[in-house]
């Protein structure tokens, strides 16, 4: 699968170090407002509820993981309002995709389990996370799958 729609200005991101002009257009999509916190291991997490959005940097300010939601949703006591574009993600996606829907788009997943599957795409790792209907909760994006 050839990643397409913002999805590529996500993907081109996970990696970059901060200030890259990769995350800059990341953060124009998602921003501009921000609440800035300490991350994992000496990193920072930055979310952007009013977008349905978060972004984790490691200690050395390299975009390693990001966040995104269809719907909204309070998670952690912090309430979040859909990502606006979740359709123009990935084309043929739609607003509000089911399990189907990632399946036609990007076809078999390279691992599963019960409520999530895992698709390498351009050298990085999409996540989905399902409910129990089967649509489409959390899009993480990722530089690699934890182990």
């Amino acid at each position: 699968m050839t990643p397409s729609g913002q999805l590529t200005t996500f993907l081109a991101a996970i990696g970059a170090s901060n200030p890259d002009p990769r995350i800059l257009e990341v953060v124009t999509l998602v921003g501009p407002k921000r609440k800035k916190q300490k991350g994992i291991d000496g990193g920072e997490f930055w979310t952007f509820a009013d977008k349905g959005a978060d972004l984790s940097f490691d200690a050395e300010g390299t975009l390693t993981t990001v966040f995104l939601r269809p719907y909204d949703t309070d998670e952690y006591g912090v309430e979040y309002t859909a990502y606006p574009d979740f359709g123009e993600l990935v084309e043929g996606l739609g607003d509000m995709p089911s399990r189907v829907d990632v399946r036609e788009v990007f076809g078999d997943p390279d691992d599963t389990a019960d409520n999530v599957v895992l698709h390498q795409v351009g050298g990085r790792w999409l996540r989905f996370e399902f409910d129990d209907e089967d649509d489409v909760i959390l899009l993480t994006l990722m530089h690699e799958v934890p182990r």
